[in-house]
């Protein structure tokens, strides 16, 4: 189980980084609570039953489901990393992930025949699987317009966002399709967190989050509870803490 100390070990690592180095604006852990870590806005849950123990459940297609996260009351747009562990039910058809636009258009980044895709631009290669946790960092510098995507530590597409489709414009959502198309391209499935960086992290930096993540993300096998009951049962649990 990764503790809530994890957001820290990231940044003894970053602060190793050369002079560009990010570090953490805030990040939201969804342990049963939609506050964040570093003192920035709640969460909000289009419904709030969609919250739990150890993440946000999302267990319905139709409009009312999603994440948001004021990120303009963060100061983020154009320049940042944002990490993210999340379980889509199904990764064969458009589901979206990240909204940048406040709900406003179609673009964003989606989960679509296995990839991930920032429409209508690049994807990754077909990496993703039905109900199988996968780490993102989406992450964007506004001095290149440079946007990079990795999937579990690995290098997954990028592109020049001269457009800025990628730019933070109002509040960011996540799990959330747009209004622009009928709220059709939601997707059940499981949101472990969500942290946002002031910039671009190194790829190493990605490696090491994403291998941190996934291991503490494996299930316990189905011979290990008595084991586990004889050393308290808390490894039981799953990653988050």
């Amino acid at each position: 189980m990764i503790s809530r100390l994890a957001p820290l070990c990231a940044f003894g690592l970053l602060a190793a980084a050369p002079a560009h180095a990010a570090t953490l604006v805030d990040a939201w852990e969804f342990n049963g609570s939609l506050a964040a870590t570093n003192g920035g806005p709640a969460a909000v849950l289009e419904d709030p039953t969609d919250l739990t123990a150890t993440g946000v459940t999302q267990d319905a297609v139709a409009p009312g489901e999603g994440v948001q996260i004021d990120t303009g009351a963060l100061g983020v747009t154009g320049t940042y990393a944002v990490e993210m562990l999340v379980t889509f039910d199904a990764v064969d058809d458009y589901a979206k992930l990240i909204d940048f636009k406040n709900l406003a258009n179609d673009e964003g980044v989606y989960a679509e025949d296995f990839t991930l895709y920032f429409y209508n631009e690049e994807f990754s290669a077909q990496v993703l699987q039905h109900g199988v946790a996968f780490h993102v960092v989406l992450q964007r510098d506004a001095g290149t317009d440079l946007l990079e995507a990795y999937i579990d530590g690995a290098f997954g597409f990028s592109f020049v966002d001269s457009g800025d489709l990628g730019v933070f414009d109002g509040a960011g959502w996540f799990m959330r399709d747009d209004d622009a198309t009928g709220n059709d391209e939601n997707a059940t499935g499981f949101l472990d967190y969500i942290r946002i960086y002031t910039a671009p992290l190194t790829a190493g930096e990605i490696e090491t989050l994403a291998t941190d993540a996934l291991a503490a993300d494996v299930p316990v096998p189905a011979a290990a509870p008595l084991l586990l009951l004889g050393l308290g049962g808390f490894a039981l649990m799953r990653r988050r803490a």
